[in-house]
């Protein structure tokens, strides 16, 4: 790696900041909604002016970007360099790790690398982010295509031993038809099929359970994802129970 002095180095990236961009903005971000894979998902660019190598590593949870961390890195990473921070500021007026802040958390917030703001002073920087964190969300993206079939998945038994059950039915890559319910092991009944349990039920908490569950089936088959699924208010465990098993299904129909 070439030895490039401090000062020089300073000198050589204020000019790059404040004068255009190595590449355009990646197109691989869309106003398309994206699926993404929970995890965590890194990747760098190409070797800059002064062999500084650009980096992101996105957090996906829930779906969601809920955490950005981009440096530079040469011998160092320039967020670990407090002379390096300090020479900065002195030759741009500008704190580095100011910019690099704004840059993720206006990721965070838009979720969306073209939605990003360019930073005055900082036209590489936010253009790196750009690029990179769409290359990261590309790699995230969820294949959302299923193999046609019938996949079940169970869940935990709780203390009355019910245990919820839910079957899905995959039609031209597609959920077509979703059937949820929870059977007893101890009365070896159906909660859907149980009239006492309903009645008892809609009395306690004012919520009809057959209407929970066909809320939730609808609401899978128009949504086609669980994790976009909200929970029904009075019926949050029921929620609970549907979406995490309505989880597993899917993943046997991938």
């Amino acid at each position: 790696m070439k030895k490039v002095s401090q000062l020089a180095l300073i000198g050589l990236l204020s000019f790059t900041l404040t004068t255009g961009c190595t590449q355009q903005p990646s197109k691989a971000a869309s106003n398309e909604p994206i699926i993404l894979n929970d995890g965590i998902y890194t990747t760098a660019g190409e070797i800059e002016s002064g062999d500084w190598i650009p980096e992101i590593s996105l957090t996906i949870n829930n779906g969601k970007i809920t955490d950005v961390k981009y440096n530079e890195t040469a011998s160092l990473r320039k967020s670990n360099s407090i002379e390096y921070q300090n020479n900065f500021k002195a030759q741009t007026k500008l704190d580095l790790l100011s910019i690099y802040n704004t840059l993720q958390n206006s990721l965070i917030e838009t979720q969306d690398p073209l939605k990003l703001d360019v930073v005055a002073g900082a036209t590489i920087a936010s253009t790196n982010i750009k690029n990179l964190a769409a290359e990261a969300l590309n790699n995230a993206k969820r294949d959302t295509k299923y193999i046609d079939g019938d996949y079940t998945a169970k869940g935990s038994i709780d203390e009355k031993y019910w245990t919820p059950i839910l079957t899905i039915t995959v039609k031209n890559e597609k959920i077509a038809i979703v059937k949820y319910d929870e059977i007893s092991s101890k009365v070896f009944k159906h909660k859907s099929q149980d009239i006492a349990y309903i009645a008892d039920y809609k009395e306690k908490n004012n919520i009809d359970l057959i209407e929970v569950y066909d809320s939730l089936e609808k609401s899978l088959i128009e949504k086609q994802d669980p994790t976009s699924l909200d929970a029904i208010a009075g019926a949050t465990t029921t929620s609970t129970n549907f979406i995490e098993i309505a989880k597993k299904a899917i993943e046997k129909a991938k």
